[in-house]
């Protein structure tokens, strides 16, 4: 009987874990694409010629429509990508998920929010004081 009570507390608590992943607020989208996949497409753009083949895929201009769509709404993602600290769980999976080739799924790491964050201030720093 104890073990069936445990059994149903950790499954209800999965579940919550769960239920609570998808009520909270996650990173704005733009035309069915994340914030983080349109800051990317800056920093590709911002690296590369305007002629080089390693370019996003997206022009400039799409790129700053994007972000200026979602405006505001960046900044909450941009703050907690800056917090992500080492350790962070996602980390310790993908060095599990190492040790498998086979599998191609990594968790977004640490490095990377820092990056997207990084990115994401110049982006809208760029942009205000182009608006100013």
């Amino acid at each position: 009987m104890k073990l069936r009570n445990l059994l149903i507390l950790v499954v209800a608590a999965l579940a919550g874990v769960v239920a609570l992943g998808y009520l909270l607020p996650g990173e704005p989208y733009w035309k069915g694409r994340p914030l983080s996949a349109w800051i990317e497409a800056f920093d590709t753009n911002l690296r590369f010629p305007d002629d080089g083949p390693l370019r996003s895929g997206f022009s400039d201009e799409e790129i700053e429509q994007a972000l200026e769509g979602i405006g505001p709404r960046a900044l909450p993602s941009l703050l907690e990508w800056t917090k992500a600290k080492p350790g962070h769980l996602g980390d310790r999976l993908n060095a599990l998920l190492d040790r498998e080739r086979w599998i191609r799924f990594r968790f977004v790491s640490v490095a990377r929010r820092h990056s997207w964050a990084g990115t994401g201030f110049q982006a809208y720093s760029s942009a205000a004081s182009d608006s100013a």
